[in-house]
């Protein structure tokens, strides 16, 4: 467990300085990544919460987690399709250096920010990515080299962002120091009474300022935090082991079976046992788990994709395929 919430190393593809695939989210606990990451719902609702805040997504809706920013996804409602990528900042760095960083807002979601008017382009943009790497038809890898760039064109005409300086991303860097160093520890005590008490005196911090810091930076509390590592790490048992549900609720920390059993149901919606019947058959299906994202066959997704697609490209391509 340990380092597992720290940071999430971002595999790229071959084709360009980026990863994407299309998800089905049940629960992703905060995590940060160099890459910054665009979240478009295909289907469903979930709620996230970035930089502190937290935001409810509905079909259509986008949101950019910036590079380096704590994020945390929850399903509210389990029958939902995300498309996810996840781009590295030296994309953009290659023109302004390879210390420059820009924090974009993007969030179709949040009411109180300035809203573009028409999402559609960078909707069509997002989804013709993900039907070129899906699809991989002849010459796919300069369609999607093109169509990233595009993006990133995006990002930067239509909206808002600030340019990152030296001493806030230094400022940044130690934040995170500081964060990893708790998360560290809880991910190493999760099975033991932790208590505030004892958590900042080994973190040579006051009680006040352990709480006041870690709720700035996730966006939850130090409790909630480490109640979510316990049902992570209840869950990764139930099924990848043989363990009684006895020996897995004590190894996580819980003090009891019935307060483990209320606890678990309360996050999940199904008792550890019905968890691992369901986990048992997930793995029979071959299907895989990213920080919560269950990577789903790609012709679910590529049916959702064409419908945010823009009119006028289809008849493009319908007139370029005339020719031959």
């Amino acid at each position: 467990m340990e380092g597992k919430y720290k940071f999430e190393m971002i595999e790229h593809i071959k084709e360009a300085p980026m990863q994407c695939f299309i998800a089905a989210i049940e629960h992703s606990s905060p995590h940060w990544h160099n890459e910054f990451e665009v979240l478009f719902l295909l289907k469903g609702s979930l709620k996230v919460t970035s930089e502190s805040k937290k935001y409810t997504m509905k079909n259509g809706d986008i949101i950019l987690f910036n590079s380096n920013t704590i994020h945390s996804i929850n399903c509210l409602d389990k029958d939902n399709l995300a498309l996810v990528i996840q781009i590295n900042p030296a994309i953009y760095q290659s023109d302004y250096g390879k210390t420059a960083h820009f924090h974009f807002h993007l969030n179709t979601s949040e009411t109180e920010q300035p809203q573009i008017t028409d999402y559609k382009q960078l909707q069509s943009i997002l989804a013709q990515i993900g039907m070129e790497l899906f699809l991989k038809n002849d010459g796919f890898q300069y369609y999607l080299k093109s169509l990233l760039y595009q993006l990133v064109g995006y990002l930067f005409r239509y909206t808002h962002y600030d340019p990152g300086h030296k001493a806030e991303s230094e400022r940044s860097n130690l934040d995170l120091e500081q964060l990893t160093t708790i998360i560290e520890y809880i991910n190493k005590n999760h099975q033991l009474k932790v208590t505030l008490n004892n958590a900042a005196h080994s973190l040579n911090m006051s009680i006040s300022s352990l709480c006041r810091f870690f709720r700035d930076k996730m966006g939850i509390s130090f409790a909630e935090y480490l109640h979510s590592v316990r049902i992570s790490h209840a869950k990764e048992l139930l099924t990848g082991t043989k363990h009684t549900v006895l020996h897995i609720s004590e190894a996580c920390g819980f003090m009891s079976m019935a307060s483990f059993y209320r606890a678990f149901r309360k996050a999940t919606g199904t008792t550890p046992t019905e968890y691992r019947e369901i986990g048992e058959a997930g793995q029979k299906r071959g299907i895989l788990q990213i920080q919560g994202y269950s990577i789903v066959n790609p012709i679910v997704g590529y049916e959702l994709l064409p419908n945010y697609i823009a009119k006028s490209n289809s008849k493009e391509d319908n007139r370029g395929s005339a020719k031959h």
